[in-house]
């Protein structure tokens, strides 16, 4: 019994530290108490909203903040650190601590998902938290090897502050037909298939490059890092996809609609 506690607590504690209990306490202060206080401040109709739409509304406040402090750090790390020149295995304090502050946000995040039943039903939003946990989780742990890719793949969170402005938008019935809500639209459909979908081939182009083409790396990593690295990023990429066809999907009935309005 006390090996596997031994084992567990082996597996836990190296993910923690100050920048994981920032990601956490941010996350937290976000969904429980700025967002419930501010919101209705500002948008009159937050009181009528229900408990599960409301519960969703504020966690997009930390979600957000979450999107922007990785995206920025994430092209400095990219562009200054030099995380940007090692593939293989960093010990960037940057790439360290922005992986340590992602892990305290998706697991704060995953707690609110886990206690409302309606967000327990969404299978994308609950497989990419998953997905993004167990990756993080995993780089944390190993400390350093294949930091770059998972940092690089941090820039997918470009787009994240416009997926929640347009389903505050939504949620708020504002016009779809709007210029405001269209310039969103236009903007998100942007971001996201340049930070998740362009980025897709260099990803691959440099792991088949740096990992699988060197037959050293091939022998100094274990197998399990050599798979888990190609099963997290598929899982990631094919989500990605998912939602990239769901965003041309409705983008193209929203720009049939106007044009319907506009005859």
């Amino acid at each position: 019994m006390s090996s596997i506690v031994e084992v567990i607590l082996d597996g836990i504690l190296p993910v923690f530290n100050i920048y994981t209990g920032i990601g956490c306490c941010m996350t937290l202060l976000c969904g429980l108490v700025l967002s419930p206080l501010l919101t209705p401040m500002v948008v009159t109709k937050y009181s009528e909203f229900g408990r599960h739409k409301k519960t969703y509304w504020n966690t997009l406040l930390g979600s957000t903040v979450h999107a922007i402090v990785l995206t920025v750090v994430t092209c400095y790390a990219l562009l200054f650190d030099p995380l940007g020149e090692e593939y293989l295995i960093s010990l960037s304090p940057v790439g360290r601590a922005l992986l340590r502050f992602s892990l305290g946000y998706f697991m704060t995040d995953f707690v609110f998902v886990m206690m409302d039943s309606e967000m327990r039903k969404d299978l994308m939003n609950f497989c990419h938290h998953t997905i993004s946990m167990f990756g993080i989780w995993l780089g944390v742990y190993l400390d350093g090897v294949a930091l770059f890719w998972i940092v690089y793949r941090f820039f997918a969170e470009l787009s994240t502050t416009f997926v929640n402005i347009r389903w505050c938008m939504s949620a708020v019935n504002y016009p779809k037909s709007s210029a405001i809500y269209i310039v969103n639209s236009l903007v998100l459909a942007i971001t996201f298939y340049i930070a998740r979908i362009f980025v897709i081939p260099y990803h691959w182009y440099t792991m088949y490059y740096y990992v699988y083409l060197d037959p050293s790396v091939t022998t100094a990593w274990p197998l399990f890092i050599r798979y888990w690295i190609i099963i997290t990023f598929v899982a990631f990429d094919i989500l990605n996809i998912v939602w990239a066809y769901k965003i041309v999907a409705g983008g193209y009935k929203l720009l049939k609609k106007s044009r319907k309005q506009s005859e």
